[in-house]
């Protein structure tokens, strides 16, 4: 019911709102957003918000010529009820433009009565009303105009039912799923969803639980496209879900019952950690880093299960994870997964610190000339301020690993068993004992390689006369005691038959006696080239023989 204006004026000189007995309250709201008090020294106060502007009976005397003019603002007035007809308090509301620009901002009062008072300069035909509240939003195109806008309803009657699985078909069970609404539906102009990112904060996200066959029900929502996260701990941060079988991996709510398959762009990844003992890592955690399908860094971890040493994470789809495993008395270790372009399913990577909580572990290993590892016997002493030394016995488990030791300084002495290299028994050059003295942290699994040889080296490079040449024969040193043939190692210590790698820059090298004299490549189909030899009191000799 419309109120009428009578030329009757108030006491302060203002223009008095005259209704019949009948005036909602509604109407009574939105009189008062459009009462204005004229100009003068002294106005009127304006009444507080919620109550009721002064009512008088209807008096149908003449009405003045001289009305006040239009206010600069409209009155926008609804009752917001939710979806059982009962008012809704505090709910916010927003009049949003273009751009995401706010025009005017209020709440619902105790009766869920709103009143928006937005510039009338500043409506235009793409002005909207939005308004939200614990997760349900309702929003109209907003008038130009002052108007009742009736009762308003919040209703989230939306919802998303949907089964979560990997790529390869594997449902994610146990999930903790939360549904962010970022797109309204009907906005096309996304005006709308501008708005209510500027009443964000009074939206209650929605949260679900995946069953053992992955399926979960979001319900309670607003329709539109929802963005997905998830996470399998309390602990975890939400990571958003790339959801190959949807459009910007957005989900969209709608009134339905049909379940839908969201395949997700993710790995679940098993984690186990344990130390040098096979026992799960005391006080362990573990962190996962790597780069998602977007492009962009991620990283994510938690505490390991103190049972088994265990955790599962589910983390975005990547070519290499980087693992990192850390538990109590100093423990760490470290490892990298490489699984390729299109990595699908579930990862389980075991990770083994090799140290022991509190202690250390030591594996020394004696070095032969061409780089394999020589049988050699060990020695320990402790190493106290002031010089003191005290020698332990050394018992190295199956893989040679020596502990647990204490923390602290130690005094190694490595010396090869035997006195020749086996694979070199001509070889006139023993082996020497090497000494070393070092620090071990509580913790720690220290590997030494120490190379026993105390010998020199040939490093022979052949030229061949055209590239792609591969010259056959052999080479022969002549040492005191008498020809010895060589084998040659590159530079990747892989030993090498018969002539070394032809060509600059490939350096191959042999060991070689200091006593040597005379140096033979032997060609099939050529003449021997020889070489008079003069190896230096220390240090390489390099020899480069052109092959004409």
């Amino acid at each position: 019911m419309k109120a009428r204006r009578s030329g009757a004026r108030g006491p302060a000189g203002g223009l008095r709102l005259v209704a019949s007995a009948g005036l909602a309250a509604g109407a009574a709201l939105l009189a008062w957003g459009l009462w204005l008090p004229p100009k003068s020294a002294d106005p009127a106060p304006e009444p507080a918000f919620g109550s009721s502007p002064e009512v008088e009976p209807e008096d149908h005397g003449p009405t003045p010529a001289d009305e006040s003019p239009p206010s600069a603002n409209v009155a926008l007035a609804a009752r917001v009820l939710d979806s059982l007809g009962r008012p809704v308090a505090g709910a916010s509301a927003v009049v949003a433009g273009p751009g995401g620009r706010i025009l005017a901002r209020a709440r619902t009062d105790s009766g869920g009565l709103l009143l928006l008072r937005p510039a009338r300069q500043a409506l235009g035909r793409d002005a909207v009303i939005v308004i939200a509240d614990e997760g349900a939003v309702h929003w109209r195109p907003a008038p130009t105009e002052s108007a009742w806008l009736d009762e308003l309803v919040l209703s989230s009657e939306a919802s998303i039912l949907g089964q979560l699985l990997l790529p390869d078909g594997t449902p994610v069970s146990g999930v903790e799923l939360r549904a962010r609404l970022v797109a309204l539906e009907g906005d096309a102009s996304g005006i709308a969803t501008a708005g209510m990112e500027a009443i964000a904060a009074e939206a209650e996200v929605r949260v679900a639980h995946t069953d053992p066959l992955g399926r979960f029900d979001l319900t309670g929502l607003t329709p539109g496209e929802h963005l997905l996260e998830a996470r399998l701990g309390a602990d975890e941060s939400w990571a958003r879900l790339w959801i190959t079988s949807h459009p910007a991996s957005l989900v969209s709510a709608r009134e339905r019952s049909q379940r839908e398959v969201v395949s997700i762009d993710a790995l679940l990844v098993e984690v186990v950690a344990t130390d040098g003992g096979g026992l799960p890592l005391r006080e362990g955690r573990v962190r996962v880093r790597g780069v998602g399908p977007d492009g962009s860094a991620f990283e994510t971890g938690g505490p390991l299960d103190s049972a088994r040493g265990q955790r599962t994470l589910l983390v975005p789809a990547a070519a290499r994870l980087e693992l990192e495993a850390q538990g109590a008395g100093g423990l760490r270790v470290a490892s990298q997964v490489d699984l390729g372009d299109e990595p699908t399913g579930v990862v389980r990577v075991e990770m083994r610190a090799l140290g022991l909580p509190g202690v250390a572990r030591l594996l020394a290993v004696a070095i032969a000339p061409g780089g394999g590892a020589l049988a050699a016997s060990t020695s320990l002493w402790r190493l106290e301020d002031g010089g003191a030394q005290h020698p332990l016995e050394v018992a190295p488990d199956a893989e040679g690993w020596i502990g647990p030791l204490e923390p602290g300084r130690w005094r190694l002495r490595l010396e090869a068993v035997g006195d020749r290299d086996p694979r070199h028994p001509t070889l006139s050059l023993p082996f020497a004992p090497v000494e070393l003295e070092f620090e071990l942290r509580a913790g720690d699994a220290r590997r030494l390689e120490l190379p026993v040889w105390s010998g020199q080296r040939l490093v022979l490079t052949l030229e061949p006369p055209r590239e792609g040449w591969e010259p056959r024969g052999a080479v022969e040193v002549l040492e005191p005691g008498g020809w010895r043939r060589l084998s040659f190692y590159d530079q990747s210590s892989a030993e090498r038959e018969g002539l070394p790698q032809p060509g600059r820059p490939a350096r191959s090298w042999t060991p070689i006696d200091p006593a040597a004299t005379r140096l033979v490549v032997e060609l099939e189909g050529r003449e021997p080239i020889e070489r008079e030899l003069d190896l230096p009191l220390d240090g390489d000799l390099e020899v480069v023989v052109a092959l004409d």
